[in-house]
């Protein structure tokens, strides 16, 4: 009889923090919107549809603020219109987050993405602290990456690297296109983005024909 009262009690309490719970969730505030500004650094005017808004901008301009629906799975696809038509792949924004989206280098096939989380940097931040990046291909071939300006070339897939600190400030890399494992060098493309202290990023290359595209994404600071 004790033992059966004893499991009547903890039924109810599970009951009692499942329902506690379930309040809270309900009362919890709805997340605020992601705020973004498009900036062009093209040679040609351009159009772009992020998560179906319709964004223009002029060549060497920048957006006002746009405001997109938060998102549970954070991802946001993007889709160039004009100068010419491309699909540029998902990026990953939170809810409530500020960013700047540039993007650059358009070509027939599309154009490179590169996004500055703008949130507030914690109060437990060190300026010193590294950056993290991490690598990933969008689809799978014979792609080579390089961080640096010396050492041999790593194959890259779509499973995304770990991730390697980084001091802040100009990262060089270079991804490279193969015919076969291998074999002949089709394609090259070497530069070098900007790391800012704390903060993790993913850069991602896109082959288009026998070009290629990449995306350095700012997944905002680091966790801990």
């Amino acid at each position: 009889m004790h033992r059966i009262a004893q499991r009547g009690l903890t039924l109810v309490t599970l009951v009692a923090v499942a329902t506690t719970v379930q309040a809270k969730k309900a009362a919890a505030p709805p997340a605020g919107p992601v705020s973004v500004e498009l900036h062009n650094t093209c040679g040609a005017d351009l159009t772009v549809l992020l998560a179906g808004t319709e964004i223009k901008v002029a060549t060497g301009a920048r957006s006002t603020g746009v405001e997109l629906a938060p998102r549970e799975d954070w991802s946001y696809e993007v889709k160039m219109q004009a100068p010419s038509k491309a699909d540029l792949g998902l990026l990953g924004l939170r809810p409530d987050g500020r960013y700047a989206i540039e993007v650059a280098g358009c070509r027939p096939g599309g154009a490179d993405l590169l996004t500055r989380d703008l949130g507030d940097k914690p109060a437990a931040k060190s300026p010193q602290e590294a950056a993290e990046v991490r690598f990933r291909a969008r689809q799978n071939g014979f792609i080579e990456y390089r961080t640096g300006k010396m050492g041999g070339f790593k194959p890259l897939s779509i499973a995304m690297t770990n991730y390697v600190e980084q001091a802040g400030g100009a990262l060089e890399f270079t991804f490279r296109l193969r015919a076969a494992r291998g074999g002949p060098v089709l394609k090259m493309l070497k530069t070098a983005v900007d790391l800012q202290a704390g903060h993790r990023y993913l850069i991602e290359v896109n082959v288009v024909g026998n070009d290629l595209l990449f995306k350095h994404e700012d997944e905002g600071w680091r966790e801990g």
